[in-house]
């Protein structure tokens, strides 16, 4: 006989306790889920269900696009379980993929001129010892031959777990913490309206920490501004991770 034993000493809310223990085993003994599995899908469904969010403005719908094909790329050149391990970006990082050697911030518009929204001072500043690397991304409406978020997701979902199954939990949290919802609505289909250039964070206008005065540096709590980059040229050599972009 296999025995689990887990407890709370929340003596409150022992009726919801149970609750969270009878999801846990239906998982275990209706779809053969593991212990640590069953717990992990169990918290996480909870957890979804509580803090999801009304629903993805386009721009973070776009956003998540522009990162779930550059995910698609890196895996093509390094493998699906290097990419979902390099996307970064649902935590919060400063950067979206931290990849060997390197490090990626990706910014999708659907703009006809390459306007992108800088979140914060420092994130076009590389870390150090770590060159970083500007993707732009376009999209525009595809029509019948789009892509929508959704199918996105089920492409990306299908190919880690065929080819980097252990990687599937790591990129459903990283799903989930992006503010993506299965039952979402999700009728927008798009299409890449050029292909994304890569540049040097040393070529990218931006803001400077260092231009700042002590004080000020003290004082300004939080910064957002835009840049345009249409027109500039791809830097030279750039990573060849992202060959072939396309929406998966």
């Amino acid at each position: 006989m296999r025995l689990a034993r887990i407890s709370t000493t929340q003596v409150t809310l022992m009726r919801d306790f149970h609750d969270l223990l009878t999801a846990v085993a239906d998982r275990i003994v209706t779809h053969g889920r593991t212990l640590d599995q069953a717990f992990e899908e169990t918290v996480r469904a909870w957890s979804a269900l509580l803090s999801r969010p009304r629903g993805l403005s386009t721009q973070k719908r776009l956003g998540l696009m522009g990162e779930l094909a550059t995910m698609h790329c890196i895996a093509g050149k390094q493998g699906w379980q290097t990419a979902v391990e390099a996307w970064t970006g649902p935590e919060a990082e400063e950067h979206d993929f931290g990849l060997p050697g390197y490090d990626l911030e990706v910014k999708t518009t659907a703009s006809e001129r390459r306007r992108h929204t800088i979140h914060g001072i420092g994130q076009l500043d590389p870390a150090p010892e770590r060159p970083l690397w500007f993707v732009s991304v376009q999209l525009t409406r595809g029509g019948a031959n789009g892509r929508t978020l959704s199918e996105c997701v089920r492409a990306v979902r299908a190919a880690v777990g065929e080819h980097a199954p252990a990687s599937l939990n790591h990129l459903e949290r990283q799903l989930a913490a992006s503010g993506w919802a299965e039952d979402s609505s999700d009728d927008e289909r798009w299409t890449p309206r050029s292909d994304p250039i890569l540049l040097d964070s040393s070529a990218l206008p931006r803001l400077d920490a260092s231009a700042l005065s002590d004080f000020a540096w003290e004082r300004i709590t939080d910064v957002q501004y835009t840049i345009d980059i249409t027109g500039l040229q791809p830097t030279l050599e750039p990573p060849s991770v992202l060959t072939d972009f396309r929406l998966p």
